[in-house]
């Protein structure tokens, strides 16, 4: 019996030292495991403050530039350098951290906005940040809360491509720039001045081909006209889009057995629409009406040879309302 307990005593020795235990090894497990949540709970309490907070320092990839927003009334005011501040009409990117299973911060893009001037006096923070105001152009409702600014390396510039109809019809491309990135100057002190914000300068170019009776011949003609405005973009909801605008343009009309040449300038006034498919994508659809100004027909030195050429009765559906489609691409 003897032998027995001493077999037994032996045993339980060896099966404690086999699998790194000793004689407290239950007290060890109890307080490793208490340890180990104490190093936990700390990150935890950390993420959810840093979250509450609006601050994104945890998250190293989103550290950069990064700015706290918040809501005051209907604006969205958000907590920039000095740098970022003096500049006017840029685009920033709105974030909300997400924690994630194992405790750490993602960055969730919730929205896009647009940068004004503060609508109160400015006043350096705490933080050596001042106080701005922003209008929202896509994305889901922004609240404040939890929500950060980073800012968009955005160059101003929009490229358009679709195609008219009517009018000056033909395959259409356009490219517009927000020159109103340089307006911030001009706003009074104490007003956001949202009403200078995507105010753009454009050029329009289109070329169709097309066939039409000229001295009781069939003629195959070629078409090419430019024009240059300007216009602005308002945003009456988050995904959507309009916009006056009105230029200034030239059309010339070739033929395949001539080397005369048709000249004709041109007013044009129209609106756009345009619906997000992503902040920086949209599907464009807009009317323009065409007014003709003068059309002279020149000949192969680009004399003219008519000043008073009737394009009007001469191309019959090439004047009046236009409609266009397209997609809009912001750079």
């Amino acid at each position: 019996m003897k032998y027995f307990f001493v077999s037994l005593v032996f045993v339980f020795f060896f099966f404690t030292k086999s699998n790194g235990l000793n004689a407290t090894s239950g007290n060890d497990s109890l307080q490793l495991l208490v340890q180990q949540n104490d190093e936990k709970l700390p990150k935890l309490i950390s993420a959810k403050t840093e979250i509450t907070a609006g601050n994104l320092k945890q998250d190293s990839a989103a550290a950069n530039q990064t700015y706290k927003l918040e809501r005051q009334g209907s604006y969205i005011i958000g907590y920039i350098d000095r740098k970022n501040s003096q500049q006017f009409d840029r685009r920033y990117t709105v974030y909300k951290n997400s924690i994630q299973e194992d405790g750490t911060v993602k960055p969730v893009k919730i929205a896009v906005v647009k940068s004004m001037k503060t609508p109160y006096v400015q006043n350096i923070q705490s933080e050596n940040q001042f106080r701005t105001a922003f209008y929202q152009i896509s994305g889901k409702q922004i609240n404040g809360q939890n929500a950060y600014l980073k800012k968009n390396q955005g160059t101003g510039i929009n490229l358009i491509a679709g195609n008219t109809y009517n009018g000056f019809s033909g395959t259409t491309g356009r490219v517009e720039y927000y020159f109103s990135r340089n307006l911030g100057d001009m706003i009074l002190p104490e007003k956001a001045g949202k009403g200078l914000t995507s105010v753009k300068i454009y050029f329009e170019a289109a070329q169709k081909k097309d066939s039409y009776n000229l001295s009781e011949n069939s003629e195959n003609f070629t078409f090419r006209r430019g024009s240059l405005g300007f216009g602005k973009d308002y945003y009456p909801l988050r995904f959507l889009h309009w916009g006056p605008f009105a230029g200034y343009g030239i059309e010339y009309a070739r033929w395949e057995n001539s080397d005369n040449l048709i000249s004709t300038n041109f007013a044009e006034f129209g609106a756009r629409v345009g619906i997000n498919i992503r902040h920086n994508i949209q599907i464009i659809g807009s009317g323009t009406y065409y007014l003709l100004i003068d059309s002279v027909l020149m000949n192969g030195s680009r004399d003219v040879i008519q000043p008073n050429f009737d394009y009007y009765h001469t191309f019959l559906n090439r004047t009046g309302m236009g409609f266009n489609v397209g997609l809009r691409l912001m750079l």
